[in-house]
């Protein structure tokens, strides 16, 4: 593991960023180190799935960019050793997938050396008429986090996440998917397909959905260790990127509208969270039984005629739980969902509960789509709603 303080300390006091990076021969080797991770080197054919297991020696990436620190504190060489944080311990047999805790690790990283030298760090500010351009080169720069054929959001969807018993490998891009609506998956596949391809992409879906649920559900249950640290690792990156954004955003005064957002990668990030909470409150349901009732002391004393006291709710439970936010409503969707399995695993009722589920975070253009998408039309024209508007 390399010493991150190395990208950090300042070299000199004259010119404590150095040299620009991107044009050193140096630097454009780590570049082609790191060609054979984009997606068009890891699919095969096209159409198939990329390789869930990146090529790229990361620790070879890492000790290159230490060396090269030396030179220059450039942004474009911390995209990438945040990249290279995320990439290099893969799935751990005792921790579990730690890509996560990498990508945090690497954000957090970026914003001390944003906070360390912002007046020197490169690429340059340039004179612009607004903060937004001034800043341009290095939003840039932070932007090839989203890279999604070859950056970081691109390894975080094609990497293996979890390797489930019976089950291969999940990705990231298959947690994603997990609580995906049937809705959703077309709106984001490509325009002008017929029905019988939007079936297949539906069935497919459906399979994948599937696998996902029983992999990440067996994870809770039979590795709660592995499972809450890979919670607690998306949620810290998250945490990690929204922080990032912030420093950048307060550097250049940027407001609401031209503010820097990692739209994509939070938006990756916020649905693997929802899958793996799902498989939480479906594991908290299924553990709750064992959590019943306390036995009854051993000298105790029937009570003839009387009836039995109500039984303490068990843990997952929805006695005494309010509902106060979306999220509320998610979890208790789930506590049912959980229980008609367990329960009564014929019931329609969990298919039912989990299309509601999946409702819950659209807005009202999205819900009129899924519960009523004949008469989106005809509302759009009534309401003066352009066709593709969201509002």
């Amino acid at each position: 593991m390399v010493n991150l303080d190395v990208f950090l300390a300042p070299l000199d006091g004259d010119n404590p960023s150095g040299t620009e990076l991107r044009s050193d021969p140096r630097f454009q080797a780590i570049e082609r180190l790191i060609e054979p991770a984009s997606r068009e080197a890891r699919t095969e054919a096209p159409g198939a799935v990329p390789s869930p297991v990146s090529p790229v020696d990361w620790s070879e990436v890492l000790s290159a960019a230490a060396d090269l620190a030396g030179a220059g504190r450039d942004l474009r060489l911390l995209v990438i050793v945040a990249r290279a944080l995320s990439n290099e311990g893969g799935i751990d047999p005792a921790r579990g997938y730690v890509g996560y805790a990498g990508l945090a690790q690497g954000a957090g990283m970026i914003a001390a050396g944003i906070a360390a030298f912002w007046d020197s760090i490169h690429p340059e500010l340039r004179p612009g008429p607004t903060p937004r351009e001034a800043g341009l080169r290095r939003i840039n720069a932070l932007m090839q986090l989203e890279n999604a054929e070859n950056g970081l959001l691109g390894d975080l969807e094609m990497n293996a996440v979890i390797d489930a018993r019976g089950m291969g490998l999940v990705t990231g891009a298959d947690l994603a998917a997990g609580q995906l609506s049937d809705n959703e998956v077309l709106r984001e596949s490509p325009s002008g397909l017929g029905q019988k391809e939007q079936a297949q992409i539906l069935e497919t879906h459906a399979a994948r959905r599937a696998r996902v649920e029983a992999a990440t559900r067996a994870l809770a249950i039979e590795s709660p260790e592995i499972f809450a640290a890979l919670s607690h690792s998306r949620a810290a990156a998250r945490a990690a990127l929204d922080a990032l954004a912030a420093a950048v955003n307060d550097r250049l005064g940027l407001g609401p509208g031209e503010a820097l957002r990692f739209a994509a990668l939070d938006r990756f990030l916020d649905r693997v969270g929802a899958t793996l909470a799902a498989a939480a409150a479906h594991a908290e349901a299924r553990t709750a039984p064992a959590s019943a009732d306390p036995a009854p002391a051993p000298d105790a004393p029937a009570a003839p005629d009387t009836p039995a006291p109500a039984p303490t709710a068990p843990r997952g439970s929805m006695n005494g739980f309010q509902i106060n936010s979306r999220e509320d409503v998610e979890r208790a969707l789930d506590l049912i969902i959980a229980f008609y399995e367990r329960t009564e695993p014929s019931s329609p009722i969990p298919h039912l509960a989990r299309r509601l589920r999946r409702m819950v975070p659209m807005d009202f253009m999205e819900l009129m789509e899924e519960v009523a998408p004949g008469g989106l039309k005809d509302f759009r024209a009534m309401a003066g709603v352009p066709e593709g508007s969201r509002k």
